[in-house]
């Protein structure tokens, strides 16, 4: 259901940044994982996409992601993209500059597709999303 909004939004993403002359590396997964920390290596930047309980007025939220070692309670269901840019950091050296994507879902029970209002908020976070970037990269 709605957990997967990934799924969807973040291939829309990618098509079109590569569409825009940018090398991406697209990986879905169901959640972070400690791993994703080596494919940072070389990026620029990286761009996380997930769902959100969290209420928000747009039904989305588009927001810059820092580097933090959040250590206290990390667990395999924990692992954020803070913590994902902190482990680049001491891996690489360096970190790429970061955003977070999330999207408002309902439903986070078990079953086939997003429900209508989570696709709808998906449509419009990528539109968003292309309007940052733009505004942000091609100003």
């Amino acid at each position: 259901m709605d957990d997967g909004v990934a799924f969807v939004l973040a291939p829309l993403i990618s098509k079109y940044l590569e569409g825009r002359g940018h090398r991406v590396n697209l990986s879905l997964e169901h959640q972070l994982l400690p791993e994703a920390a080596e494919d940072l290596e070389g990026a620029d930047f990286a761009i996380f996409v997930d769902a959100s309980m969290e209420k928000s007025p747009e039904g989305f939220c588009i927001r810059s992601v820092e580097a933090r070692e959040i250590l206290e309670g990390l667990n395999l269901h924990t692992v954020s993209p803070e913590w994902i840019l902190a482990m680049g950091l001491r891996i690489h050296g360096r970190k790429p500059e970061a955003w977070l994507v999330t999207v408002e879902g309902e439903r986070f029970d078990f079953g086939e597709g997003l429900t209508p209002a989570c696709s709808q908020r998906a449509e419009r976070a990528f539109h968003a999303f292309r309007a940052t970037w733009e505004e942000r990269f091609d100003a």
